[in-house]
């Protein structure tokens, strides 16, 4: 598809530093590289020449790369049981969540109790839709993260 617009390198986009990590960018996606240069990817075909980014281009960027790949978290879910289904969003919810067998945990995201969430979080683990590091617990797709949070959640503040 041919667009008609120079590949970026030999465009005069540009993205303000300053501005990305103002609104939070950077931080939301902890710098990783793919989520970030898809971001980018969107914002440039969304921008027009010498036209400046704002705050609502990078939320239809998120919103659009998020879409792209619906199907595809969707279809992943349905291998999911009902309880880790409900475990996933709830540490989507949280974004990053800690002390998930806690009662509080429990209550908090109306799951079933400590052992299902261990047990859940177990086959999570293993199919890769979840990391744990230091004992904080997040979706590792960071998309699909915010798509499980706008389905089943109240949605997600990435930018400040």
């Amino acid at each position: 598809m041919d667009d008609g617009k120079e590949p970026f390198f030999n465009s005069d986009v540009c993205f303000s530093k300053v501005f990305l990590r103002s609104q939070g960018v950077y931080d939301a996606f902890e710098g990783h590289t793919f989520y970030l240069q898809s971001i980018f990817n969107e914002l440039y075909s969304l921008l027009d020449e010498d036209e400046e980014c704002t705050v609502d281009m990078l939320q239809k960027a998120v919103k659009r790369k998020i879409k792209s790949f619906e199907a595809i978290y969707q279809d992943t879910l349905i291998l999911l049981s009902q309880r880790q289904k409900e475990v996933l969003c709830a540490i989507a919810k949280a974004r990053k969540a800690t002390n998930i067998n806690s009662i509080e945990f429990v209550n908090k995201y109306g799951l079933n109790s400590p052992s299902s969430v261990q047990s859940a979080v177990k086959h999570l683990i293993e199919k890769e839709l979840i990391v744990v590091d230091n004992n904080v617990y997040q979706v590792y797709d960071r998309f699909f993260g915010m798509w499980l949070s706008t389905v089943f959640g109240n949605g997600y503040k990435l930018f400040n």
